[in-house]
């Protein structure tokens, strides 16, 4: 009475036909006698642990159906000690009252993720593959007698009775309508005079004909297994929970046709009508699996556990962190990969993208990056590796970049002028991949990339740039809104002046011009002026001169007249909102420029 506040409705968290239960925290010792926190002196009991239960408080039915299955859970639960079975901590049965104490599952029931509920996280297809495979192998312990347990029928599986812990692994509850069966008779069908169970669920030839076996807990299974699928699969369909595009049913767990053929054809067979045709629980369990080996076989699989990006970052340790965003922060860490050549797993060093899922942008950003990764592939595009859409998370993986990001080396004379140009050729091609359309080269499946910067710019261990940061990307044919609100995104400076209020792909390849201008100058964006002023003063200024007043101190020595003459001039024509094909043809020549004055220096020496 202390611990639920005299059964306070502020505690309830659940209600049924037979009672209703309370969240509570109790002090358990390991004779599972329960008492609140507020009533002992902790200190005093070391043999005693602090819980938060579930107490379940039973009605008392005139039918008295509520003291049976009172009677009938603790019988149940004394016999079946399992670690996927709910445990009893405790009973209180006094001044007309029936109480069960039982350990509090987290993640409340499989009921409250299926189909129309207001929680905060979707449970995707890979997730609940795992769950009914879960459930499966705890009815398969049930139905197994042992020298400790007999053979216990349910008699009232049902997504509500399957409970997730906090690692999202099912347990069994509920045990008032079960039956014991004899250990040496494990396989006869029990007649019972009054049938148990929840009608959606029942077993039709039990309902008929009063005949009980394992068998009946398998229809209520197969329920269980639609529900699963329906209910998954209205999660990944449904506008109302995400935007509807092609790429969904990827999204949401990497859905693999075979994958569901073969969960669908076992749920069927489980719901035969008669108890004769139905499968063992072996034979389901055999089938899951099955259905899950194909999901991960799938080549289109990205999908990559929360657990293992956990494990990763260190459970998203700031020690992990390497840099944040307005609406995201990145991690480094190693992921686990199968080598399907070597028939082993290995780790892979990968950065990790977090969005915030609790902003309206976070996961339309994810959504928006992701897709462009899966359809835009090229060498100076960083990498997807996977993602992640658990619990409500919205997480990409790339590719690692050994050497970070460009914006650490504007400044740093040890990243050389060959090396600057190089780095400069890689981002036009990139970006040009993207403006053209991808490999189809359609003008209309073009993209803007909305955010280049040398922030945005990945360095690989040969130096190869890849540009990231691909969260506001958009079709070239639907200009958007200028997104960045503030210094600490890094993008001011490389916002095109005459450009504030909708992006395009000239926005781009202004950004790109100021790019190339932080490489050739040693200074950061925000320091630099727009890039007409520099058209102004130095466009017909000499390449010695344009060297001596504008060019990284630390670099000026490596660089040839010729080579800073085109660098410098295409910058300027970035500004002036010319084509990507020339951009790159132009800074190939400064390239070939730098080159050629090395080979004379060679030779005069």
């Amino acid at each position: 009475m202390s611990a639920t506040n005299n059964f306070s409705e502020t505690c309830r968290i659940g209600k049924g036909g037979y009672g209703t239960v309370y969240k509570a925290v109790l002090l358990i010792c390991d004779g599972n006698n329960a008492s609140p926190i507020d009533e002992v002196n902790k200190e005093e009991l070391p043999n005693r642990h602090i819980n938060t239960v579930a107490i379940k408080r039973i009605f008392d039915r005139v039918d008295n159906q509520g003291e049976h299955g009172f009677l009938s859970e603790i019988e149940m639960l004394s016999k079946c000690k399992h670690q996927n079975v709910v445990s009893l901590f405790g009973l209180c049965y006094e001044e007309n009252e029936m109480v069960l104490i039982y350990e509090y599952v987290s993640n409340g029931s499989l009921e409250d993720y299926l189909g129309d509920n207001d929680k905060p996280v979707n449970l995707n297809w890979a997730q609940c593959m795992q769950i009914s495979l879960d459930i499966a192998h705890r009815i398969k312990y049930l139905h197994t007698s042992t020298k400790d347990k007999p053979t216990i029928i349910h008699r009232d599986i049902k997504s509500a009775n399957i409970l997730l812990d906090n690692n999202w692994v099912a347990k069994i509850g509920d045990f008032g309508f079960s039956k014991l069966n004899n250990t040496n008779q494990q396989s006869r069908t029990l007649v019972t005079s009054t049938i148990a169970g929840t009608s959606l669920y029942l077993d039709p030839e039990y309902s008929s004909t009063g005949k009980l076996n394992k068998k009946s807990d398998v229809y209520s299974f197969g329920v269980v297994l639609f529900e699963i699928m329906c209910g998954t699969l209205k999660e990944m369909v449904d506008p109302n929970i995400i935007e509807a595009d092609e790429n969904n049913f990827m999204l949401y767990g990497g859905l693999n046709q075979d994958s569901l053929d073969t969960y669908s054809r076992i749920a069927y067979q489980c719901l035969e009508e008669t108890q004769a045709k139905r499968p063992t629980m072996e034979v389901v369990i055999e089938e899951l699996e099955k259905a899950i080996l194909s999901q991960k076989n799938s080549k289109d699989n990205l999908h990559i556990s929360l657990g293992d990006i956990k494990l990763a970052t260190e459970n998203f340790s700031d020690d992990k962190c390497i840099k944040k965003g307005r609406y995201w922060k990145q991690y480094d860490g190693e992921i686990p990969r199968a080598d399907t050549s070597a028939n082993h797993e290995h780790t892979s060093t990968v950065i990790v993208k977090r969005f915030d899922s609790m902003s309206e942008e976070g996961p339309q950003r994810f959504l928006t990056e992701i897709k462009v990764l899966v359809e835009f592939k090229h060498k100076n595009i960083v990498s997807l590796v996977g993602y992640c859409a658990e619990m409500g998370e919205r997480i990409i993986v790339y590719e690692h970049a050994l050497n970070g990001r460009l914006n650490k080396y504007v400044q740093d004379a040890s990243l050389t002028w060959m090396q600057r140009i190089n780095i400069c050729i890689d981002v036009a091609r990139g970006l040009a991949f993207l403006q053209r359309g991808g490999v189809t080269g359609e003008d209309d499946q073009g993209m803007i990339h909305g955010d280049i910067k040398s922030g945005s710019i990945l360095l690989d261990a040969e130096w190869n740039a890849k540009i990231s940061n691909l969260e506001l990307a958009s079709s070239k044919w639907k200009p958007e809104k200028w997104k960045h609100d503030g210094d600490d995104y890094g993008s001011l400076g490389f916002l095109d002046p005459t450009r504030e209020d909708y992006i395009t792909q000239e926005s781009d390849m202004y950004s790109l011009g100021v790019l190339l201008l932080e490489m050739f100058s040693g200074r950061f964006a925000w320091e630099l002026e727009p890039l007409s002023f520099y058209k102004d003063k130095y466009g017909r200024c000499d390449p010695t001169d344009l060297i001596n007043q504008v060019a990284f101190d630390g670099i000026k020595e490596q660089i040839s007249a010729n080579s800073c003459e085109k660098l410098f001039g295409v910058a300027l024509y970035c500004g002036a909102y010319k084509g990507n094909r020339a951009v790159i043809e132009k800074l190939e020549e400064a390239l070939q420029a730098h080159i050629g004055s090395n080979r004379v220096k060679i030779t005069r020496t």
